[in-house]
């Protein structure tokens, strides 16, 4: 039956009928009205039965009047409708389940180890209470991983106590739920139902719809046939006659429904065309405008959903116009508009779910519902909603993903198996696992032909397929929370979603492999994962069912493919056996599945039952062995290999995860306690290992026997001793059978897996998981019986012995023509996280055969492998080409020998956690020995899986002593706790060899400061490790060192060592004797005394190990070695009286001399001369130190490149160096930066830069009320800046001439330095050739010294003339004409003279700039004398200023100044005239020597100063009148507590003075309110009063602070003001009294009494005739700017706070959109991402800074909040700027790299302000890293 085309004819019963009925009804268009009435009526279908709904009300929605009209679609088009009835779950409540929050990359999560087991289960930062983990390990880390962690608060599972689990900072969470029991309500299951099953038949419908294939996509599939007629896709590309596309095209135009209207819909994912291209192709080929093809382009990345271009029901100009897209490679598609319907319907489905799931009413009820819906069986019907008697196999799914399975592999294959659970009381659940089981053995059938076996799975299985199918990455990802939702609730129950996901995982991965172009897969499977897998009870289940088994032979199979490989029409059959790709393993993405089932075998709970199953035994063994003898070794020795092959990368890569899941296999060991069930376990094991490792050894040497050597007898007999081939080696006198094989001759592998392995077994044999095992099962084994045959325990380490002699070639360069490839090998296997399970193994092996083989024959193989035969009989060539190749490969021999018998961490291992605390341990040690580190060196030397696991900060902090950053460019540094540094070893085997000598050489200078003993009698401490092996298995370790062979081995070393004079080889000799002195004395010592090789008595000296060392004190070039030596005797005649050290050497040297033995080097003679020259260079070293450090000084002190310290005041890095030059008004020599001559040689100017920037700033009064928004706090939002052109000079000049010459000579290059700067004042800039700064303008140095002093201001007849150079006559009028034009306004008088234009010019830039000082360094003031905060180029700047301008004034004919008038003047000019006038200007003239006329007296320049102040009152009283009467504030009763958030500094005001202040505001207040708004003025006059009495006071001492700072700069001597510590209040009194002006009282007083009158009076005179709007408005252009320091936009203390706002974090999972907030508006924008208003030229952030910033500034600054950092704009440049937020260790960490959470430093933050922002260094940071390249913005830099 079809779909009635009439809506009167439509008949709806059910939301099934509605739902297919719904695109007739609104007439195939989607938009707001059709979403709002499915919300409404899904909302309502979960509350009510279907048939008690009007569905005739619903449908007559799409036939009224309001619908047609639009006035549905207008009225929703504003709304937020979505959200109004949602409570968002700000407190995170989850009352009777799982928290659930998925924390994504780079949310901050915890990890509490005293209440979990595993670093597997984390809790979220909106969960964790410190207050309730006191006491406990716990550690904070960022989310890195992208899948994302889930919180597992609430989940009993997740600790060791379950109580632990209800520890949430929300207490209602800690309660328990209201129903124990699952409930279900009828209603919401059958909306369930209906819903997804809907989703799942249309996303089934719009894959079969959909199919546009590419061409090259038809050449592949030739037997391609079309099943439905109605979904034909063609080809409009090809213009070739092939059959299948001709019968395709006919096919399509013959069945095509010409009433259908179709559409061109283009897909994001698609096209990957940069937006301004797409733009241009979308508006050429449609024809359209280009803002047409923009909003398509915006919509497409906008919400990431297919948009339509284009819809018709002319087909043919559809083709033609999808056939120009193909041409121009834009992939389009070609769509039903009743399709795009569907599509949009299905989504919207999606959202009403999802917000279902995240809204906090939601009912635990509810929640129940939709899981008992999810885990039914999918009901599938058509897209007319009629069920099908049979499910066609599309609609299944296939459980091997596209492989099939043969018949035979059926019979062994580990199948699909029925669930049961035991403790299942849900009678509902119980059936629908009933009804799955039955399906599930149904898919078993042997009828199919193809093998393909196929499952029907339940909707959340379908679900979870289908998931990123014919959905966008938004509806996909929203989803995606819908599924993880389902697992919140923690029963019983939840087993059976598990068993489901289990069931589906291989096609899951198949799909990941073969179809994840949205990459949703692998985050979807690594979440299940940790809702399923990471259950123990799960994991024993999921063991159980053979699922290791099937993922692991599915893996395998999969590895050999990639998703062009795996095509549904190319069925591939699942491989019978466990096989690598020969040449590269072709996809990374199934690492997913070795990952899980590492989880499995961690958290599982039957050790015993999953080390007894033979079927899972044999399946590890199998997938283990197959990496041994896979990427052969063959050492090059002709010539360098020709092709350096990098393909065994992927291979390491998986080796690592199978070598992880393989241990953790065999860890389990350690948690059987049945003692003979763990011994048979243990025996089986090593059986198994040892029989395949014997195999895999007989397959690799069998084939490789040189019989080209005619020294190796090979002995017939011997030959199938275990099937190895054997040959006779005579070695130090003892002969011995060893296997027939030559490191570096015959080929051979660095994986041996059976040989790990066998480390696994034997390691977790004697250990136990999370504390010791009992004595009892220690000694379940015993080993010496498992060893009896020694030349078994022999070969079971020569694999081992193998790689460890390789990996020393390839240290020494023997291996050299093979290239990078084998020492990328070699850095892999023993540098990164792989050395734990592989090289760490090699040597444990060798270690084993050490204690349990024969020594002599262990040492005879043992150098045999090193191919040092000749050497170790006496003869030192022969072995190696090369004599010092030959000496390298003993070197190496003899490190491993040392490493061997000190590397002990594995075997005195008693657990798994005390391994890792010991390795975790040594490699912090050893990393950090005596260096500081930081922690991003640390996380960059130490292996990955150290540092990733969350223990590593906590060890770090114990281990280590902490430095905190100095400075604003100084990092946080570790440094060893010196109780830890006895442990330091010169000879570990993380350590690299380039550093070892380094480190042995801190050791010795160590020792020397710590005994206070000369550096020449030091030694490496050699460690005592044979007490701590007394009780183990490995007790024999140092057996060999008792043998005649080892002590013939070391004597002909030794004698080597001093005919070739080696340092190197001699410092591990004697180390090495060392060892075995400490550790075997009783047994070693007869070796070391032992005389070896006498022929002649004539030569019978020197001839044992002991008189070879005293020989070796004797030879001055071992000089640094004798105090081991020493050592050596000294320990002998210690710890072993009984053996006379003298005695024997009497008698084994020719000479013995006591004292050389025992006495110290302090004793002997020193050489004058060499002392004298010893001296003299170290007095010469001295000197020259000195005077670098005395430049160097000078140097930071001119540059001021200072660090930070902790009072911010004191120094910054650029800019705060103490003014001391400038002391009783002298300049400092400053040399010129080409010549280096003084100033005074030639006419002197130095570099400046002219820049607008912030003067004065208002807040925004808007929210005043408000939480910590008051009118005076610092939590402020800012609402306007002042921006004025600025001055900065850096401090260094140069001489005119020099200049020009250095100009004319750059002249003639091509790269012109003269360059444009784009939004800047001037013309071009160069660069201090010094600090590399800015420069666009230059002021000249005018003078020599300011002679005045503090009286000469007040005394006029006293006043001295500053002595200018000759320079005035010269280069200033240039200088001049610089400064013009930067400063150039349109709005100039032309009228005016140049020459007091100059004066003008000079003025402003000289009062900007001393504003623009005072707000830099409001922040500090109070803390030191104001003159000393300001830097030294700040005071310079202003200095010359101040210069120029009264070189301007002495040079005007008029000596009066021009505005002076409007302070002697009355009050009437002044309000009438001028009232926005710069008050700070006119007092920068009062500082002039300005002589009175000839009418005149001489000026009194105190009652000018009190006439300005009071002008200066007036001023910002009327403007704060005005801002209060704007936003309404004087009339809300608005307590002044709230208004004024300084409160803390009421008691010092008068209550006099706030009564007067209230009066004078009074009156002002009467000038513009009607008489009935008067009256709430009275009411609420009282609570402003404070508040305007302290903004006034704090604006006069912010006028104040300006006008010292110029009358410091004019009269310098005495001028120096102290101001009472930390109180800006009494401030204003100390300037008052410093200018000789009354208190403030009286001011007040004065002015209330004697000039209000006439300002009142002058005021109505003004407004006479205009509204009070109008005189409101007239004063809008004037603000009262805010008297507190300035801050930018606050910020969070914790950057993940902006990770809670749960649409932006989708948003950014699905677009990977970087986000940045603006730091000045607080506002979001997206990074990188073009504007298209401006032609998509610039970006989001440059846009926003230059228009659409409410905040008006030069620059922008932008907090990049996923990668931590600022990135700064200037002009169309930008570049970046280090981060405010710190870490714990005291790093900014950009890019969050690391997983310590980051947190604002506040320091840092006003640092940014203050001096980045206000100090202008913004250009200089920009050019300097922008300039040269064409990467503007930066973006490519970083």
């Amino acid at each position: 039956m079809g779909i009635p085309n009439e809506k009167s004819s439509i008949k709806i019963e059910t939301l099934r009928d509605f739902l297919t009925y719904l695109p007739i009804l609104a007439d195939k268009e989607y938009n707001e009205t059709v979403s709002y009435i499915l919300w409404k009526l899904l909302y309502q279908c979960i509350h009510t039965p279907e048939t008690d709904i009007n569905w005739r009300q619903f449908a007559d929605i799409f036939t009224s009047d309001n619908w047609v009209n639009g006035t549905y679609r207008d009225t929703l088009a504003s709304m937020k409708w979505k959200t109004l009835n949602q409570v968002e779950n700000s407190d995170n409540l989850h009352q009777g389940t799982m928290c659930n929050r998925q924390c994504f990359p780079t949310a901050t999560v915890f990890y509490c180890f005293t209440c979990t087991y595993h670093p597997l289960y984390e809790i979220c930062d909106l969960c964790f209470d410190e207050t309730k983990h006191i006491g406990h390990s716990y550690v904070a880390k960022l989310v890195t991983r992208s899948e994302g962690r889930s919180c597992h608060c609430g989940d009993s599972i997740a600790f060791k106590n379950p109580a632990d689990a209800f520890k949430c900072k929300n207490e209602m969470n800690n309660l328990p739920p209201n129903n124990v029991s699952a409930t279900y309500d009828d209603n919401a299951l059958l909306t369930f139902n209906t819903i997804f099953d809907y989703i799942l038949d249309i996303i089934d419908y719009l894959k079969d719809q959909d199919r546009n294939l590419s061409p090259y996509e038809y050449d592949k599939l030739e037997n391609y046939f079309i099943n439905n007629n109605e979904s034909v896709s063609f080809d409009p590309v090809s213009d070739t006659d092939d059959d299948i596309r001709e019968m395709v095209k006919q096919q399509y135009e013959e069945n095509i429904n010409l009433d259908n209207i179709w559409t061109i819909q283009i897909e994001q994912t698609d096209n990957q065309v940069l937006q301004v291209d797409l733009i241009e192709k979308i508006a050429r080929i449609l024809g359209k405008p280009t803002e047409y093809a923009i909003s398509i382009t915006n919509k497409l990345t906008d919400t990431g959903s297919p948009v339509t271009m284009i819809q018709s029901k002319n087909t043919m100009r559809l083709k033609k116009i999808m056939k120009e897209f193909r041409h121009e490679n834009v992939n389009v598609h070609l769509r039903r508009l009743d399709d795009v319907f569907k599509q949009s319907l299905l989504e919207e489905l999606i959202d009403w779910a999802y917000m279902l799931c995240i809204d906090r009413t939601t009912s635990l009820e509810l929640r129940y519902t939709l899981r008992l819906s999810m885990l039914k069986k999918w009901e599938s019907k058509d897209v007319d909603g009629i069920s099908s008697s049979s499910i066609p196999p599309r609609k299944q799914i296939n459980l091997f993903g596209g492989f099939l399975i043969s018949e035979e592999q059926r019979n062994l294959f580990p199948w699909f198996a029925p669930w049961y659970f035991s403790n299942l009381q849900d009678k509902q659940i119980i059936d629908v696992i009933s009804d799955y089981n039955t399906r599930l053995m149904e898919s078993d059938t042997k009828t199919t032909m193809a093998h393909f076996y196929t499952l029907r799975g339940s909707r959340f299985q379908h679900i979870l397929m289908d998931c990123t199918t014919k959905l966008s990455k938004l509806a996909s990802n929203k989803l995606l929370k819908i599924i993880c939702s389902l697992f919140a609730i923690r029963d019983s129950s939840s087993k059976c979603l598990a068993v489901q996901y289990l069931d589906v995982y291989l096609p899951l991965l198949y799909q990941t492999v073969a179809f994840d172009n949205n990459g949703l897969k692998i985050p979807l499977l690594g979440l299940l994962s940790q809702y399923t897998l990471q259950d123990p009870e799960i994991a024993n289940l999921a063991i159980r069912s053979g699922f290791i088994e099937r993922t692991l032979r599915f893996a395998f199979t999969l590895m050999a493919f990639n998703s062009e490989n795996l095509m549904p029409s190319l069925p591939i059959s699942l491989y019978h056996k466990f096989k690598l790709p020969t040449e590269t393993i072709q996809n990374k993405k199934t690492i997913v599945c070795f990952k899980d089932l590492c989880i499995l075998m961690s958290v599982n709970t039957i050790p015993q039952e999953l080390l007894e199953n033979d079927s899972l035994l044999n399946t590890i063994l199998e997938a283990f062995a197959e990496f041994g003898g896979i990427l052969p070794l063959k050492r090059e020795t002709a010539e360098h290999v020709e092709y350096e092959n990098f393909e065994f990368a992927s291979f390491y890569f998986f080796f690592s995860s199978i070598l992880v899941m393989t241990d953790g296999y065999v860890r389990n060991i350690s948690l059987v306690k049945d003692k003979e069930s763990r011994k048979n376990i243990i025996l089986k094991l090593l059986h198994i290992t040892m029989e395949k490792e014997l195999e895999l050894l007989n397959r690799s040497r069998i084939k490789y026997k040189n019989n080209d050597d005619s020294n190796d007898l090979i002995d017939s007999e011997l030959d199938l001793t275990y099937g190895l081939p054997l040959v006779k080696k005579e070695i130090c006198n003892h002969l011995s059978n060893i296997i027939h094989f030559q490191v570096g001759v015959d080929p051979q592998s660095f994986f041996n897996p059976m040989s790990y392995l066998f480390k696994f077994i034997v390691q977790w044999s004697q250990c136990g998981r999370h504390k010791p095992l009992t004595q009892e099962l220690k000694k379940t084994i015993d080993f010496t019986e498992v060893f009896c045959d020694k030349q078994k325990a022999l070969y079971m380490s020569e694999s081992a012995l193998s790689t460890l002699v390789l990996i020393g070639q390839i240290n020494v360069g023997f291996w050299v023509r093979n290239g990078i490839p084998i020492t990328s090998q070699a850095r892999m296997y023993t540098k990164y996280s792989m050395r734990e399970f592989t090289y760490t193994s090699d040597i444990f092996n060798v270690q084993l055969s050490m204690c349990l083989a024969n020594p002599d024959d262990f040492l005879v193989t043992y150098i045999s492998r090193w191919g040092i035969e000749h050497w170790a009989n006496g003869i030192p060539i022969c072995d190696y080409p090369e004599d010092q190749m030959t000496a390298s490969i003993v070197s190496e021999c003899l490190l491993l020998l040392i490493q061997l018998l000190t590397e002990t961490r594995y075997l005195t291992m008693v657990s798994s956690l005390d391994g890792f605390e010991k390795t975790l341990r040594s490699e912090l040690i050893n990393v950090l020995n005596f260096e500081s580190c930081t922690y991003a060196q640390l996380v960059s030397i130490v292996p990955e899986h150290i540092t990733k696991h969350p223990t590593f900060d906590i060890y770090l902090k114990e281990l280590t002593e902490y430095t905190p950053p100095s400075g604003i460019s100084d990092l946080g540094t570790y440094t060893l706790n010196d109780k830890y540094k006895s442990e330091i070893d010169p000879y570990y085997i993380g350590l690299p060899s380039s550093k070892r000598y380094e480190v042995l050489k801190r050791i010795k200078l160590h020792m020397a400061k710590e005994r206070k003993v000369p550096y020449e009698d030091t030694f490496v401490p050699v460690k005592q490790v044979i007490s701590s092996l007394k009780d183990t298995i490995y007790r024999d370790l140092y057996s060999i060192t008792c043998t005649d062979t080892f002590g013939i081995f070391l004597k002909n070393t030794l004698e080597h060592v001093k005919k070739l004079e080696s340092d190197v080889l001699l410092t591990k000799v004697i180390h090495l004797i060392h060892l075995c002195i400490v550790n075997n004395l009783n047994d070693f010592v007869k070796i070391f005394w032992r005389e070896y090789a006498i022929v002649d008595t004539e030569f019978c000296h020197y001839h044992s190990i002991g008189s070879i060392l005293y020989s070796c004190l004797l030879v001055d070039n071992f000089s640094c070695f004798s105090g081991e030596i020493k050592e050596i005797f000294r320990y002998l005649a210690e710890t072993a009286p009984h053996v006379n050290v003298n005695s024997f050497l009497r008698e084994q040297t020719p000479s013995f001399n006591p004292t050389i033995v025992w006495k110290s080097e302090t004793n002997k003679p020193n050489d004058e001369k060499f002392e004298k020259k010893k001296l003299l260079a170290k007095t010469r070293r001295m000197k020259l130190l000195r005077k670098l450090a005395k430049q160097q000084q000078e140097f930071m002190h001119n540059n001021d490149i200072e660090l930070l310290t902790d009072d911010v005041s004191t120094k910054t890095s650029f800019s705060n160096t103490p003014v001391s030059e400038y002391n009783e008004g002298q300049f400092s020599e400053d040399s010129c930066v080409f010549c280096k001559m003084l100033p005074n040689s030639d006419d002197f100017v130095y570099f400046t830069y002219e820049e607008r920037n912030i003067c004065n700033f208002s807040f925004d009064l808007r929210s005043v009320g408000r939480k910590d928004e008051g009118l005076c706090s610092e939590e402020r939002k800012l609402r306007c800046t002042d921006l004025r052109a600025v001055l900065r000079s850096c401090g260094h000049g140069t001489h005119i001439s020099c200049l020009g010459n250095h100009m004319k000579t750059i002249r003639s290059v091509q790269s012109q330095t003269t360059k444009n700067i784009p939004a800047s004042f001037g013309y071009g800039f160069l660069y201090c050739p010094v600090c590399n700064s800015l420069a666009n303008s230059f002021l000249p140095r005018l003078s020599q010294g300011n002679p005045r002093a503090n009286n000469d201001f007040f005394n006029f007849s006293n006043f001295e003339h500053i002595k200018q150079t000759s320079l005035s006559s010269g280069f200033t009028p240039h200088i001049f004409r610089i400064l013009t034009d930067l400063t150039y306004s349109a709005n100039w008088d032309n009228n005016i003279p140049k020459r007091e234009r100059s004066i003008i010019i000079i003025n402003e830039l000289l009062v900007n700039t001393v504003s623009n000082i005072e707000l830099r360094f409001r922040n500090y003031s109070g803390k030191k004398p104001l003159y000393r905060l300001i830097p030294r180029q700040g005071l310079l700047t202003v200095r010359l200023l101040s210069d120029l301008k009264s070189f301007l004034y002495s040079k005007t004919n008029n000596k009066r100044n021009i505005n002076i008038n409007l302070v002697l003047d009355g009050w009437h000019d002044f309000i009438s005239y001028n009232d926005n006038s710069d008050l700070l200007i006119l007092g920068c003239g009062l500082m002039e020597p300005v002589l009175p006329t000839e009418n005149q007296i001489s000026p009194n320049k105190i009652s000018h100063l009190t006439h300005l102040l009071k002008r200066k009152f007036h001023q910002d009283l009327i403007t704060l009148v005005k801002d209060l009467l704007k936003f309404g504030i004087y009339g809300r009763g608005i307590d002044s507590a709230e208004l004024w958030q300084t409160i803390s500094e009421s008691q010092f005001l008068d209550k006099k003075e706030v009564s007067i202040i209230q009066s004078i505001a009074m009156e002002y207040f009467s000038i513009f309110l009607p008489k009935e708004e008067k009256e709430i003025l009275h009411q609420n006059l009282d609570k402003l009063g404070q508040c305007i009495t302290v903004a006034l006071k704090k604006s006069l001492i912010v006028f104040l602070r300006r006008l010292y700072i110029l009358f410091y700069v004019q009269f310098p001597i005495n001028s120096e003001l102290e101001l009472p510590h930390n109180n800006i209040i009494l401030e204003l009194c100390s300037y008052m009294n410093f200018f000789r002006l009354p208190s403030f009282g009286e001011f007040i007083s004065d002015f209330s009494q004697n000039d209000l009158p006439i300002i009142l009076q002058c005021i109505c005179d003004d407004i006479e005739g205009k509204s009070v709007y109008g005189i409101i408005q007239s004063l809008e252009r004037v603000d009262f700017y805010s008297p507190v320091a300035f801050k930018l936009f606050n910020l969070p203390k914790d950057l993940s706070h902006f990770y809670f706002d749960r649409e932006r974090q989708l948003r950014y999972r699905t677009f990977k959109e970087e986000e940045a907030v603006c730091l000045f508006c607080g506002t979001y924008l997206h990074v990188q991402k073009p504007v298209s208003l401006h032609g998509f030229k610039i970006g989001e952030c440059t846009n926003h800074m230059k228009n659409g910033c409410k905040v008006v500034s030069t620059y922008g600054m932008f907090l990049m909040i996923r990668s931590n950092s600022i990135y700064v704009s200037y002009g169309n440049r930008g570049s970046f700027f280090p981060t405010p937020y710190m870490n714990v260790h005291g790093e900014p960490d950009e890019g969050l790299k690391y997983s310590p959470p980051v947190f604002l430093d506040k320091k840092r933050y006003n640092y940014l302000a203050n001096e980045v922002l206000l100090g202008n260094l913004i250009p200089h940071h920009v050019f300097r890293r922008s300039d040269g390249n064409i990467d503007e913005g930066g973006w490519e830099t970083m």
